[in-house]
């Protein structure tokens, strides 16, 4: 019987070998929108090293000379990180709080950090360790419940900060190519410096390794690592701060709101205030929004085109069935059983469509090189971005199968209920 069929696939080339060039350009794109999401979906999927539950953001905002209720402190000047620290302290004093640190370009969520590469003083042949830095108070691992990669607790890191170590991650780029331990734990207590400081700052040592702290659930930078600088907590160092992040204990978010509003002392001092308290999570929606709806939008596109191409594939075998009624009428005669015949279709489709995967390999093997240098290279620079493109493009093949299996399965149970003297008379 694969003899027969493949004697009369090979009789039948011309038709077939339009559908095959038909078959290959769709998986094409089947396969790429499949990594495209597939990416988006290992993306979103990853372990987020902080725990936002719970946490609130406030705003810090300080009051200039000219404002009309503008408290003069006279020599001493506007004291604003003294009182940012007064602020601080009766915030902690709450019962419900757990933990409240504050910092600048420090909220998980949020787009404004600095950018810096990092190397190694003792190693002038280390590999650049780029991080998106972040200044925070030495609660901030207590506040977003943060831990190590070797098992530090938030307790152990805060203490780091206290003594003035950063806390540093290695961007997955990085650690393919550094000689060292790829997950950076060979820097623990080695000084790093910022390549881009000029010399005025101090190298720092690195006192932890985290996992990276990653700007949006959805974000897929294989190349930024992250760095937590610590903040003293002395007015000098408060008075660059620009959020307050405050933890509370589960179920308590509501009485933090109530107390908050309800009492100026808690979010007001002479010339600095505490404005817009709110949720972390409403600022990750937010930030997320557009990121949301491009998946949104990208599995609409792929729902939109599996229906496109069900549709030409059901059409595209419904005319190859419905000519061929009469071969199924003249082997259900000769004593072919349906499960003989239904067999011999839906391997011939299957068959078809194995033969364009042969093109589509060769074009992937030429495009992916391309691919590599374009805006999509940091598809490339995961850990595990071959594992990911494997499963993606398994899975794009195999929902093709099923959809060969589709388009040829209802043409073909239509074709075999009718009967044999109907359908010979006809042909």
């Amino acid at each position: 019987m694969k003899r027969a069929l493949i004697s009369q696939m090979k009789n039948e080339w011309a038709s077939n070998l339009w559908l095959v060039i038909e078959l290959a350009i769709v998986t094409c794109a089947i396969l790429y929108l499949s990594w495209f999401l597939g990416v988006k979906i290992y993306s979103y999927t990853r372990h987020q090293p902080v725990h936002i539950d719970n946490v609130y953001l406030a705003e810090v905002r300080t009051l200039s000379p000219d404002s009309p209720i503008y408290v003069d402190m006279g020599e001493a000047g506007g004291n604003y990180g003294a009182d940012l620290l007064t602020l601080v302290s009766r915030l902690r004093e709450l019962d419900y709080v757990e933990a409240v640190a504050f910092g600048r370009n420090a909220a998980p969520y949020y787009y404004g950090c600095y950018n810096f590469a990092l190397f190694d003083t003792q190693d002038p042949d280390s590999i650049d360790i780029n991080v998106n830095t972040r200044y925070v108070s030495t609660d901030y691992p207590k506040v977003f419940r943060l831990s190590s990669i070797d098992g530090k607790s938030p307790e152990q890191l805060s203490d780091i900060l206290r003594k003035g170590e950063v806390i540093i991650s290695i961007a997955e780029y990085t650690a393919n190519r550094r000689k060292g331990d790829p997950t950076g734990l060979d820097l623990v207590g080695k000084e790093v410096k910022s390549k881009w400081s000029r010399g005025e700052e101090e190298p720092a040592t690195v006192g932890a390794i985290i996992p990276t702290i990653r700007r949006t659930d959805f974000e897929y930078d294989p190349w930024s690592g992250t760095q937590l600088v610590p903040l003293d907590e002395n007015p000098s160092a408060a008075e660059a701060s620009q959020m307050v992040m405050i933890r509370v204990k589960p179920g308590k978010g509501a009485d933090l709101t109530d107390d908050f509003y309800s009492s100026p002392q808690l979010r007001m001092l002479r010339n600095v205030s505490l404005l817009n308290l709110r949720p972390i999570t409403r600022d990750r929606d937010s930030v997320q929004e557009l990121e949301t709806r491009q998946m949104r939008l990208s599995i609409a596109q792929i729902i939109l085109l599996l229906s496109i191409v069900f549709l030409g594939l059901l059409g595209t075998f419904w005319f190859r069935v419905q000519g061929r009624t009469g071969e199924i009428a003249l082997r259900k005669v000769c004593g072919a059983s349906p499960l003989q015949i239904s067999r011999r279709l839906l391997g011939e489709g299957a068959i078809l469509l194995t033969a364009s995967l042969l093109p589509v390999a060769i074009f992937a093997a030429w495009i992916i090189p391309s691919l590599k240098e374009s805006a999509l290279q940091s598809y490339f620079y995961y850990n595990d971005s071959v594992k990911i493109m494997w499963i993606s493009c398994a899975a794009g093949v195999a929902i093709m199968y099923l959809l060969v299996i589709i388009g040829i399965w209802f043409p073909m149970r239509r074709a075999m209920k009718i009967r044999p003297a109907v359908a010979l008379k006809q042909e």
